[in-house]
């Protein structure tokens, strides 16, 4: 049994996500041990729970010690299936990160892969939101060969939740490497202002609007449309992206918090967005980390820039080169780092 040391490089619920995905794609048994240990509530909480026994459920495997508070977890994993499964988040925890962390095993299963995700929130802070993945994440992957897509029908926000989401996984036979090794130019900038419609009164979605455009100005070629949608609580986000002339997808978003004016929600996210364009990297912070494991899945060379070795890229890559063996080379160039991979 391989013994996964939870308190590794970030020691956050990546570790547990991403070592059970590991697991349940290669097959091999797996133990966690000092499961965030490092962070002030240490052990499982609910959301990082709900993405075990999910992962569980793909692969028939056999769990223990998956309780709220647990520090160590074993997961026996079986063969990967595909299927309907459904899925319940009983808080308001991030549906993006549950979502790729099933991606990862799944696309290599034998048949489709539908998660029917009842509850969690779309978009909450230190995680992907959903319209994130859908516009930057899963576009990238889709040149790689893998094809997904998300459904939603309702939409949760912190700290209710309450979304109803369908996101569907088609299995592929081969993945392909990818190759991102020139910036380009800046060709289009679009986004989405999400807000409840419990917000409308106070045009929060329009708002956030006019807080990016006080850091990026309206001119041909930026579009960001403002969508007010039905909730069971107040929340709101605003995600942003940046097409490159060679197909780089580069990113900004914020989550609308209590007592932060929309304006200023609008405005961190175009600096965000700003900041990604600047650095002149092929991929931002987030992207870096969520393809690493992707590179090493794909047969051949793949090629990355990113703007840092943040702990969660450092994490993932030495996570893949003990579940896989795959062989990463880091290297600084400039304010930037070119991350290879020669994937099995």
């Amino acid at each position: 049994m391989m013994e996964i040391p939870g308190e590794y490089g970030s020691g956050s619920g990546t570790i547990v996500r991403l070592s059970t995905a590991f697991s349940a794609l290669t097959g091999k048994p797996i133990r966690i041990t000092d499961i965030r240990a490092k962070r002030p509530s240490p052990g499982l909480r609910h959301q990082h729970l709900e993405a075990v026994r999910t992962l569980g459920k793909i692969c028939s495997a056999k769990i223990k010690g998956d309780q709220v508070g647990s520090r160590e977890i074993e997961f026996h994993p079986g063969k990967i299936k595909g299927g309907t499964f459904d899925v319940n988040i009983e808080t308001a925890g991030s549906i993006g990160l549950l979502s790729y962390a099933v991606l990862l095993p799944a696309v290599f299963g034998k048949d489709d892969t539908v998660l029917k995700i009842r509850g969690g929130s779309i978009a909450s802070l230190w995680s992907p939101p959903v319209p994130y993945l859908e516009n930057v994440l899963l576009p990238i992957l889709s040149r790689m060969g893998v094809l997904s897509r998300f459904t939603v029908k309702k939409h949760g926000f912190y700290p209710v939740g309450g979304s109803d989401v369908e996101f569907e996984i088609n299995p592929v036979k081969r993945m392909n490497p990818i190759v991102m090794k020139d910036p380009g130019k800046v060709e289009s900038i679009n986004g989405l202002s999400l807000s409840s419609a419990l917000l409308k009164e106070r045009k929060v979605a329009e708002r956030q609007i006019v807080g990016f455009h006080r850091v990026i100005r309206k001119e041909k070629g930026v579009d960001v449309k403002p969508v007010y949608v039905e909730s069971e609580c107040p929340g709101s986000v605003i995600v942003l992206w940046a097409e490159t002339s060679t197909w780089c997808i580069l990113a900004g978003d914020h989550v609308g918090e209590r007592r932060k004016p929309a304006e200023v929600v609008g405005r961190e996210a175009a600096f965000r967005l700003q900041e990604e364009i600047k650095y002149g990297s092929t991929v931002g912070g987030h992207l870096a980390d969520q393809l690493i494991p992707f590179m090493a899945l794909a047969k051949g060379r793949s090629e990355i820039i990113a703007p840092d070795l943040t702990e969660h890229v450092k994490t993932n890559i030495w996570l893949c080169e003990k579940f896989l063996g795959s062989k990463f080379k880091t290297q600084e160039e400039g304010e930037n780092f070119r991350i290879v991979c020669s994937g099995k």
